[in-house]
């Protein structure tokens, strides 16, 4: 937009008065003020927000006809820790809760009771039973699991490392790794992205944005 002037925002053309409506109808601030178009000197190069994010905009030097612009925006990144306990069937007192299940008088709690009933008085059981016999452990769903081959890979490139260092062999692993890990993350987004849940979506949408 070469013929406005964004100190007072004002066009001298139709077409530049018309942006000039556009930014201040829609709280638009315009914050590169110096020319970033070479011969003739105009500002082409724009940088307009409505928010607090913009820090500093700067115009740097010529790269063809046009100057750099760098701004430095202020953001902060979060890192929350998405963490819930789930039970640890692997290290749970089978033992214990065989003895209790086949010391139950099943024909006394289940007389007289309907199907649901009694599924209902058997759920009741199980539960109390994997509450106080099954350990629970903190895990963190965000945390990525790889596949079988990549451990394997991951595996091999590090022994390789410690014995050869930086040789074809390390760099063959590596390339392998690299692609096997570009290939599980595309098939993992692609999962979650045509899962059809709207809620599934903007759960993973919200944590790439919060790692």
């Amino acid at each position: 937009m070469p013929h406005i002037n964004w100190l007072n925002c004002t066009g001298s053309d139709n077409i530049c008065s018309n942006f000039v409506s556009f930014v201040m109808q829609h709280g638009l601030t315009q914050h590169v003020l110096a020319p970033t178009r070479h011969n003739p000197d105009n500002i082409l190069d724009l940088c307009l927000t409505n928010t607090a994010i913009l820090q500093e905009v700067s115009v740097g030097e010529l790269f063809s006809d046009h100057r750099l612009i760098t701004a430095k925006l202020c953001l902060s990144k979060k890192t929350l820790m998405r963490t819930k306990q789930i039970p640890n069937f692997r290290k749970a007192n089978y033992h214990a809760i065989n003895y209790f299940m086949s010391n139950i008088n099943w024909n006394l709690e289940l007389n007289g009771l309907s199907i649901n009933q009694m599924y209902e008085i058997f759920l009741e059981k199980m539960h109390s039973l994997i509450n106080f016999y099954v350990p629970r452990i903190t895990v963190n769903p965000a945390r990525k699991h790889h596949s079988n081959q990549i451990k394997t890979l991951q595996r091999q490139k590090l022994a390789v490392w410690r014995r050869e260092g930086n040789s074809a062999l390390y760099k063959d692993l590596s390339n392998k790794l690299k692609v096997s890990l570009i290939s599980e993350e595309k098939t993992r987004v692609e999962a979650k992205l045509v899962n059809g849940s709207s809620k599934d979506f903007f759960k993973f949408i919200n944590l790439q944005y919060w790692p």
